[in-house]
This record gives C-alpha cells, structure tokens and sequence, in this order.
C-alpha cells in the first residue's frame, strides 16, 4: 500500500506530555510593606511543532522517517491552577495563612506571570521531563502514522529529534 501522512503536518503543537509543577513566590525584593508568599501550582504542556517536521517515506520497504523538532513548553502552554493558589500575608508584624484574596489578588496578579515564567523555565530544564517528553512524542507519532496507515504490513515508523 502506498504510506499516507494525510494533515499530521497541519498540527502546530501537538501535546506529547503535561507536567505539574508547584513554585512559591515571594514580593520580598518588591518593596512592599506587606510580604506575600504564594504557592502556586501549574501544569506545563510539551507539545511538538509537527508544521515543522520532515518525512522520508519509502512505500518498498514500509518504512516512514520522522524528523521533528524537540519537545518545547511555550508560555502559553503553563496552565496556572488559579483556585489552587494559598497565599500567606504578613501583615501589621504577624503571618496570615488565610490572606483574604482581595489582599492577595492584586499580589497574585503581579506574582502570576513571575510564576508561569518560573514553571516554565523549571519544568523545561528538567532532564527527566524532556526525555519522558520525547519518548512520548515518539510513541505518540508512531501511532498517529500507523492508525493512518492500518493496510501496509510491518510498517515501521522511525522518529529522530533535530
């Protein structure tokens, strides 16, 4: 049968791993007279640039090379679990673990873009993440062209990262 990769190329990002990650963040450097400390939980998402990716096709020998680009997290890919946020406020000498969050919302504003680039930057430079990333998006791609591809025999896909 001849090898069909019908619109994989169409996906920009293609999800391969989601990730959690908690990050605290405090105002200390900020000047303000109150401290704040926020403990906020995110996910990041791997996804892999398919609009990128190149394919070596040979219908002889059943064999379909991938190359893709390595998995990234984008900033728009770090989901912020806002409801999940705890804050603590020092505030007239003492700790308030139950900081309104009208005290804290202005905070978390300023705080939530700080955390999102520090989710990012901590879930991306983690090793172990980016190879269970890539491992993922192999088996993920390999699929996606066998499902395509149920009538050619011992097909065999093979996925490089550039």
């Amino acid at each position: 049968g001849i090898i069909s990769i019908e619109n994989i190329q169409e996906r920009a990002d293609l999800e391969v791993l989601a990730v959690s990650d908690v990050e605290y963040i405090t105002n200390e450097n900020s000047g303000d007279k109150d401290k704040s400390w926020l403990e906020v939980p995110g996910t990041g998402v791997f996804t892999v640039n398919m609009a990128m990716s190149e394919f070596v096709i040979d219908d002889v020998r059943h064999y379909v090379l991938v190359r893709v680009p390595k998995p990234e997290i984008k900033t728009e890919n770090i989901d912020i679990k806002t409801e999940e946020i705890k804050i603590l406020l020092y505030k007239n000498e003492r700790w308030l673990d139950n900081g309104s969050i009208e005290d804290g919302e202005e905070l978390a504003r300023r705080q939530m873009s700080e955390a999102q680039a520090i989710i990012q930057e901590d879930v991306q430079s983690n090793e172990r993440y980016f190879e269970i990333a890539k491992s993922s998006a192999e088996s993920i791609i390999k699929q996606l062209i066998k499902s395509l591809n149920k009538d050619v025999a011992n097909l065999d896909v093979e996925v490089e990262f550039f």
